[in-house]
């Protein structure tokens, strides 16, 4: 049964179904979707598509376009001790107090109304207790941590830089991070890290940059999300969306995803640092129009909406 919905909450799958398929913001002719994907969810300017397996642990995609006004932010646990110039580049390296993902979608989500997805971010320094971050983390134009694992992987230490309107991945260096114009960096390692482990199965959250337009700038961002998978199928999903240019955030037990208030991955272990993306905010002439109760099927514009699920609407068919 439909209780209350808004005319925007159906108008957005359907925008989602034209507009954020992978061969669309391609800009390609065909909309097929990579193997095996399907839309689960979508807001404006935002889509999460699923590949089911067989175990349950099933694969998980985000489409962000930040070109079309949706968002992401760069969270952190509350700071225990602030680490002064112990950072790696004469910055801080402070302790991170834990958060379950869950409790962190609780206060993002409450003060957020285009909240979205929440994903587990980087690498960080044990397992239980404040921890300290492995790697750079810059939130807001302010660098709140320089890392700790200056000397890990250094060949292949990346950075995730976020601008309002853009994404791109670069090499993690002292000059890289501390002249980046960037207002929100994470930063993780190359998909080459790894050697053996990264044929198992395991946790994986990977993000993606992609789509350039004719500046060079990459507009949309990917994220991959899965509770058990190989490296290369996190990496060839997200170029199959599109992504140009990939980075390895923390894995295992860290790998998870809430959207819409809903677990897709996990939960798993407490973490410092998450990944949040907000919806674009609805144009100030969106309609707001309900559709009436106890419906269910009713027809918006050409859509065709089933509410055999609940409160949430899904397209059934394009023509009415």
């Amino acid at each position: 049964m439909i209780r209350g919905v808004t005319l925007k909450a159906a108008m957005v799958m359907l925008l989602a179904m034209i507009f954020l398929t992978p061969a669309a913001v391609a800009g390609q002719s065909s909309a097929a979707l990579p193997g095996g994907f399907y839309l689960i969810a979508a807001d404006l300017g935002t889509a999460l598509y699923q590949r089911d397996a067989l175990d349950g642990n099933h694969n998980f995609v985000q489409v962000v376009a930040l070109h079309e006004g949706a968002a992401v932010r760069l969270l952190h646990g509350p700071i225990v001790e602030p680490g002064q110039g112990a950072g790696v580049y004469a910055g801080d390296n402070p302790l991170f107090a834990t958060q379950s993902l869950a409790e962190v979608w609780h206060g993002f989500s409450a003060r957020e109304s285009q909240a979205f997805c929440l994903t587990n971010g980087q690498f960080f320094s044990a397992y239980t207790g404040p921890v300290t971050l492995s790697f750079p983390l810059k939130v807001d134009n302010r660098l709140i941590s320089d890392g700790h694992a200056i000397d890990q992987y250094r060949r292949h230490q990346l950075m995730l830089a976020i601008w309002p309107d853009r994404a791109d991945i670069v090499p993690l260096t002292a000059a890289n991070l501390q002249t980046s114009s960037a207002p929100d960096i994470v930063a993780g390692l190359s998909e080459a890290v790894g050697g053996r482990r990264s044929n198992s199965r395991a946790g994986r959250t990977f993000v993606g940059v992609g789509q350039p337009d004719s500046s060079g700038n990459y507009g949309t961002i990917f994220f991959f999300t899965s509770r058990l998978a190989r490296t290369i199928e996190a990496t060839a999903a997200l170029r199959a969306f599109g992504a140009v240019k990939v980075i390895m955030l923390d894995g295992g037990a860290s790998a998870q995803l809430i959207c819409q208030g809903q677990t897709y991955a996990g939960p798993g272990r407490r973490i410092p640092q998450t990944i949040a993306v907000l919806a674009a905010p609805p144009p100030p002439d969106w309609p707001e129009v309900l559709l009436p109760d106890n419906s269910e099927l009713s027809c918006v514009g050409e859509a065709a909406w089933s509410a055999a699920d609940g409160d949430q609407l899904w397209p059934t068919d394009p023509w009415c």
